[in-house]
């Protein structure tokens, strides 16, 4: 237990090749033998996947929705 408070905010880390090779080894070994820990960073995973793919979606302006709302607002305050 004491090891996977050590571990588990390396993850990140680990996950992405960023710790030296000892952090890594011990990480590493630590993960063959501890549900928890391998259970943390699957989540990890599926978590920074989503991310990225959120990440990667195209969300173009609405050039004209400006132009739009003040046609609106003209239109309801000619009527009123």
């Amino acid at each position: 237990m004491i090891l996977c408070m050590f571990v588990q905010p390396k993850l990140l880390l680990y996950s992405s090749n960023e710790t030296s090779t000892s952090i890594k080894m011990l990480i590493s070994s630590h993960l063959r033998g501890c549900k928890r820990c391998q259970q943390a960073l699957e989540q990890l995973k599926k978590t920074t996947s989503a991310v990225k793919d959120f990440m990667s979606i195209d969300v173009s302006p609405d050039i004209d929705l400006d132009i739009r709302i003040l046609e609106s607002i003209r239109k309801n305050s000619e009527t009123t």
